[in-house]
């Protein structure tokens, strides 16, 4: 400092403590640390690093299931099917949702495994197609495709909007 005067020494211990509690060196401090299970402080932060840390690899674990082949053919019409090829841990939503992205606004969707008969409708949109009974192959180019029907109600033609074309044009 240029004006001579000496600097404050830093005190120890937790602040607003009284001397006494704060300790020499925070002795009771270490102590107290050490009962609570906590690591021993580390000593002075000198020195430069060693080097770059080790590098860590982590292993992921691999997706074991297989390959289903899926053929999305809906109830009355056979001219507009449609074979995907998933993952076996792919859930029945992601099905729906390419028939919803290709049909648009879908009503009473009801999906059929097999045959369609109330004893083969999938209900369960969150559970894997390996936990409804599709049989996976290890190799998408292997894999025997399963016939998926589907049907559902057609949007409401009542609403005005859904009526109006793009090239309807007001004078």
């Amino acid at each position: 400092r240029l004006d001579g005067a000496e600097r404050p020494k830093r005190q120890r211990g937790r602040p607003g403590a009284p001397a006494a509690a704060r300790g020499a060196a925070g002795a009771g401090d270490r102590q107290q640390r050490r009962s609570r299970g906590m690591p021993k402080k580390k000593g002075g932060g000198g020195g430069a690093a060693k080097g770059p840390p080790a590098a860590t690899t982590i292993e992921l674990p691999r997706d074991q299931s297989g390959w289903v082949k899926v053929n999305l053919k809906l109830v009355n019409w056979t001219f507009d099917n449609e074979t995907v090829t998933v993952r076996a841990s792919t859930p029945l939503y992601s099905l729906v949702r390419r028939i919803t992205d290709k049909h648009g606004h879908v009503e009473e969707l009801a999906l059929y495994k097999g045959q369609v008969n109330p004893g083969n409708q999938l209900e369960d949109m969150e559970a894997p197609l390996a936990a409804l009974g599709f049989d996976s192959f290890e190799s998408p180019a292997v894999a025997k495709s399963v016939n998926v029907y589907y049907d559902f109600k057609p949007i409401v033609e009542s609403n005005p909007l859904l009526l109006v074309t793009p090239r309807t044009h007001y004078s």
